[in-house]
């Protein structure tokens, strides 16, 4: 993997979720070898109110419409889907 290069992901939020993001979508640009737990990581750190109101396992997560693996690596335009679960 390439961390030199950028690549954007795509992550939607569902209803639940807009209320505390403000949009129901968003494109990203992160390094090139970035993890899918990386990412979600920098978007509890942008919106913490999240990790706040929803404990940990009663997310939905999808990369591609898949649950995630442990130790995924994103692809450029990779769509990430979180929702209230």
């Amino acid at each position: 993997f390439d961390n030199s290069k950028s690549m954007k992901v795509s992550i939607h939020y569902d209803e639940a979720l807009l209320a505390i993001t403000g949009r129901s979508y968003e494109d990203a640009e992160v390094s090139g070898n970035i993890l899918f737990l990386h990412l979600l990581y920098f978007i509890f750190s942008s919106y913490p109110e999240i990790p706040r109101k929803y404990k940990p396992g009663t997310l939905g997560l999808l990369v591609n419409n898949k649950p995630p693996i442990d130790g995924q690596h994103l692809n450029e335009y990779d769509v990430i889907r979180l929702s209230k679960g």
